[in-house]
């Protein structure tokens, strides 16, 4: 990974942080939730936004951005050794253009959406890829009709799932795939027609994980009455207590061959990753596709490689180092931010598109930027800066709206600690009228089920939309949106009581922390004497099992991440004789 510049290879030092917060600076400088409204600094227009009206920093509408009559490298500057490299790269940061939202001109009426590409007749959805009407929702690619999901791939109408793959009307579904029409399912596989089941693979009318026949299980279904927004509230704590009661898989790894992490699949000869599909050598990274030869990354796709300490890459992205937001087709580049389009051998440039062999946004001949290059990095480890990701308080965000809120939640006063910024003013919604209090049963609104004629129901339907609701939890207001309304009446699912935002950390709390931890399998059978299987987790002993893995279970008696602790943990080949 080490470059070389003219002649002269210049080596990385050792990281002085410890992974752990090394993942926590990356995160901080990555928003995709909070939305804002704010005029344009090009046209004056009001935008949406990932930066609060009270940034500093210049923001320019999404096809503002991408136009052709400004150029980034007309904010290019000589560099001066006199100073240090961040305190000039932030005077950079402040006068360079900012891109309001990333949503790429492939999509189509994704307007109130942020990291998605290749979608349409989205809302808030966000870190997805090639969606139909999708809402509410973070990291749903290829899906269509899903509504307040986190990391469903291949699916279609699915709701309030976390963790699914190629499901099919799932609602309340937790690391599951190839499964329909059910409710409640926590890793099953191939399932159809069951609610409250966990560990079934190709089983249907199953309701926890008891068999009834067809004409049973659709008139017990009935009785639960699941369109009701109290039941279904019961139903939830019920299904989390009861799960809790039966031994979990140490970690989601799928295809795997030396490979430490969780919800991995089709990787090799990686430590500590989380979330990611069709790995080679990457450690310490989040949310990673195809990608190999990295290490400390987050969100990075499609053909990626040799890149380090990078947040948000993709698309042909090589030798990428210490830089955020660099896509597509781009490499060489160190020290970069919202880099892209062949953007290539640039260091410390922002907003560049299409350059090479760039500094600080001004350009060089090839020969120029070896040798100036040289002397910053000299210059940079003599001052402990050259081998560090930007400092956290370099980000645009404060803390309280990035990622790492989100993974890593802090108060302010310990944000405070690590020179992160904080956002005190809160620009959500202001209301002091009477609240709004949606109808229990969803059926009210749907012209199929209601007493009342179609037209009335619609007026139920238009006074669903023109009210506000208080949260349930935390009691702020919010709107509810024509999609959602018709999602839930399509879906029999009641209408929503608690804030997007809110929701969305619920489903972040149903994951483990994205942290490991050395455990043994507590399973109390006998095992198989087979040889170790590293990753995979095999059983490995004659008589009890205690195989060693790494798992994002908290071990016992540890203060509990998750609400985990407690529950126990099985290798895969002791877990496997669970499934049935």
């Amino acid at each position: 990974m080490a470059p070389t510049f003219d002649n002269k290879k210049y080596p990385i030092p050792v990281p002085t942080l410890c992974p752990q917060c090394r993942q926590r600076r990356r995160l901080a400088f990555r928003n995709d939730w909070c939305l804002y409204k704010r005029k344009s600094d090009k046209s004056g227009k009001e935008i949406l936004s990932i930066f609060s009206p009270d940034k500093p920093y210049k923001v320019y509408g999404l096809h503002e951005w991408w136009a052709d009559d400004w150029e980034a490298t007309q904010y290019g500057r000589e560099y001066d050794f006199n100073r240090d490299f961040f305190q000039q790269w932030k005077e950079l940061q402040m006068v360079v253009p900012r891109l309001a939202l990333y949503v790429d001109e492939a999509s189509e009426n994704c307007d109130f959406c942020n990291q998605i590409t290749m979608s349409k007749d989205c809302y808030m959805a966000f870190g997805s890829t090639s969606n139909e009407r999708c809402y509410y929702g973070s990291r749903m690619n290829y899906s269509k009709d899903c509504m307040d999901c986190l990391f469903a791939m291949k699916s279609e109408g699915c709701y309030q799932c976390v963790d699914v793959f190629s499901c099919y009307n799932l609602r309340y579904g937790q690391n599951c795939s190839n499964c329909a029409d059910s409710w409640f399912l926590y890793n099953c596989r191939g399932c159809q027609d069951c609610l409250f089941c966990l560990n079934l693979q190709n089983k249907s009318h199953c309701i926890f994980n008891e068999q009834y026949t067809k004409e049973e299980y659709e008139k017990k279904k009935a009785e639960l009455r699941l369109y009701l927004w109290s039941n279904i509230e019961k139903y939830r704590q019920q299904f989390a207590e009861w799960v809790k009661k039966f031994p979990h898989r140490f970690a989601q790894l799928i295809g795997t061959e030396n490979v430490t992490g969780d919800n991995v699949e089709n990787a090799k000869d990686c430590r500590a990753v989380f979330d990611g599909n069709n790995l080679e050598n990457v450690s310490y990274a989040m949310f990673v596709n195809d990608t190999r030869d990295s290490r400390d990354v987050n969100y990075a796709c499609d053909g990626t490689e040799w890149n380090y300490e990078v947040c948000t890459t993709g698309v042909s992205a090589s030798h990428v180092l210490f830089s955020l937001d660099i896509w597509p087709n781009v490499a060489n580049l160190y020290y970069c931010d919202s880099c892209s389009n062949g953007t290539r051998d640039c260091f410390g440039c922002i907003g560049l598109r299409g350059k090479q062999y760039c500094i600080l946004n001004k350009q060089y001949s090839k020969e120029e930027y070896e040798k100036l290059v040289g002397k910053i990095i000299e210059q940079m480890t003599m001052a402990g800066e050259w081998g560090e990701f930007f400092p956290i308080g370099l980000s645009p965000f404060g803390y309280n709206e990035s990622l790492g809120d989100d993974f890593m939640p802090m108060t302010k006063e310990g944000a405070s600690k690590i020179g992160a910024n904080w956002l005190d003013k809160d620009y959500g919604l202001k209301y002091d009228g009477p609240f709004y209090e949606p109808h229990e049963d969803v059926r009210k609104y749907n012209p199929a089920f209601a007493t009342a004629t179609a037209g009335k129901a619609s007026e139920e339907i238009d006074k669903a939309l023109q009210g506000i609701i208080k949260c349930e939890v935390t009691g702020r207001p919010f709107r509810l949106i024509s999609q959602e309304v018709r999602f839930c009446i399509r879906h029999g699912v009641p209408l929503p009581r608690v804030i997007p935002r809110q929701r969305h950390q619920d489903r972040l709390a149903m994951r483990n922390k994205r942290v490991l931890y050395s455990r043994q399998c507590m399973c109390e059978e006998k095992g198989s004497g087979n040889k170790d299987q590293g990753s995979s987790g095999g059983c490995t002993h004659e008589g009890r099992c205690g195989n060693h893995f790494e798992t994002t279970f908290t071990p016992a008696g540890a203060k509990a991440m998750a609400g985990e602790a407690g529950v126990k943990v099985y290798c895969e080949q002791c877990y496997q004789k669970l499934i049935l």
